[in-house]
């Protein structure tokens, strides 16, 4: 080993097995990270592997130097404890491909609390040159599957690695498709529960006559169709966590019964007398405002304010476009493990299309899209011809307007003088007098030059304003 590992963590869990296992696996790259997947060491052989050097490396999250896309959909060790003899498909740091053996054996403190992992890849196959352009861009972080290059993300991650310590309750706003419930599975990973169950539900999934039966369970003979007694979604997370999708749906007749359970931990079944004890972590979900709910008699006051003890808030992705082109390389990554069709390359065209559109679905309908190109068969290289038919309308977009031309679909707003004709300004000054007339909102100054907020995002970029 070439350096001496006087780390505190390391000393903890024996520096001389750390470098037994070093000199053994000298065809191997070993490395260790610690419980928030800093890389802590890495090894002459990880150097040698995958092309990025100690230096370059330690005190990074593991993805700097770990370019395995299934590796960012989530840490495999830390939710299995160990991982023996997997094969991953690895990218260096020069972006050739290569396959490897992945072992790794997580690591615990006296308190039973994830304290980091020994990892170790050994090659199948010699790094193979890769034909995918889009591999070699990758910086943002993971965290449970979520994936971004956004500092409001990141904060969120942190924000729930602090919640996730105590056993409040959560609730999770924001709009369809922008993950909600991969917030809430991060929660309950992050947490001291997170070898029990995790338990998801559907609010507006169920039919109301059954809701209540569902999260409670049933006596038999309680109702016409209960021939046997049944466990509720509570009693099936107990010392776990339950997390309750679109929790404004949720039925009046319910509500009280989910207030008391939060109150005192205990409830009856339906046709029951006798009450039952769960220890539960309850996290809720909505896209809609229960503020709104309570003012509109859909929803108790009482019950709101015991649920949204800590308000999480997932942006949606029209306000992070910085998210929009690593999301697209993800699913298309993980389109490509799963499609004989391979796409390879984004043509320039549809690459302008996928960053100016506004995605109302969010996240789901960044993979929805992917998921409609491979289903119709793009292969090698993505054009509009494999993206959906609203891509292709977007594509004419107008240049930027002036003012005796504004967008019919955008109307202007206050300030109501538009910056001066090209003949006389520059675009770069046309979008300058914008911002300043608009004090930099993005949205007022796009409307006023008669373009989409993420054109104007990308030019504003482009021109440093």
């Amino acid at each position: 080993m070439k350096q001496h590992l006087s780390n505190h963590w390391l000393r903890n869990f024996g520096e001389q097995i750390i470098i037994h296992m070093a000199n053994t696996f000298d065809d191997a790259a070993i490395f260790i990270v610690d419980h928030n997947q800093t890389i802590l060491y890495w090894s002459e052989g990880a150097e040698q592997i995958l092309g990025f050097t100690a230096q370059e490396v330690e005190g990074q999250h593991c993805l700097k130097g770990i370019r395995c896309m299934q590796c960012m959909k989530g840490c495999g060790v830390q939710q299995y404890n160990n991982i023996d003899n997997v094969l991953l498909e690895m990218h260096t740091k020069d972006g050739h491909s290569f396959k490897v053996r992945k072992h790794a054996q997580a690591l615990y403190d006296s308190s039973g609390n994830f304290a980091g992992a020994i990892e170790i890849l050994r090659p199948e196959t010699q790094p193979q040159k890769s034909t995918n352009v889009m591999e070699q861009s990758f910086s943002g972080v993971q965290f449970h599957g979520m994936i971004t290059q956004s500092d409001t993300m990141r904060r969120l991650f942190q924000q729930v690695r602090s919640v996730a310590k105590t056993d409040v309750p959560v609730l999770a706003r924001g709009e369809s498709g922008t993950g909600k419930e991969l917030l809430a599975k991060s929660i309950h990973l992050e947490s001291s529960r997170k070898n029990q169950p995790f338990i998801a539900v559907n609010c507006s999934a169920i039919p109301e006559n059954l809701i209540e039966s569902e999260l409670f369970g049933h006596a038999k003979g309680a109702f016409t169709g209960a021939h046997k007694e049944r466990k509720g979604l509570f009693e099936q997370a107990h010392k776990g966590s339950l997390f309750l999708d679109e929790i404004a749906e949720l039925p009046l007749s319910v509500q009280a019964k989910l207030l008391r359970v939060l109150e005192s931990q205990t409830f009856k079944r339906v046709g029951e007398n006798t009450e039952v004890h769960v220890d539960v972590r309850i996290i809720t979900a909505t896209h809609k405002s229960l503020r709104q709910a309570v003012q509109e008699g859909k929803f108790r006051q009482d019950l709101m304010y015991r649920l949204r003890v800590v308000p999480l808030f997932l942006p949606p992705l029209r306000s992070r476009p910085v998210d929009i082109e690593i999301l697209l390389e993800h699913f298309i990554e993980q389109g490509n493990t799963q499609h004989q069709n391979q796409i390879l390359t984004i043509d320039a065209q549809a690459k302008e299309a996928l960053l100016r559109h506004s995605w109302p679905g969010n996240v789901r309908e960044v993979r929805n899209v992917i998921d409609f190109a491979f289903a119709i068969g793009c292969t090698n290289q993505l054009t509009l011809d494999f993206l959906p038919p609203e891509f292709n309308e977007e594509y004419t977009e107008p240049a930027l307007h002036h003012a005796h031309s504004p967008s019919p679909q955008s109307p202007l707003k206050q300030p109501s003088q538009p910056p001066p004709p090209s003949t006389f300004f520059s675009e770069k000054e046309r979008i300058l007098s914008a911002l300043q007339q608009c004090n930099y909102h993005l949205g007022d100054a796009a409307k006023l030059l008669g373009v989409s907020r993420a054109t104007l995002w990308r030019k504003r970029k482009q021109y440093n304003l």
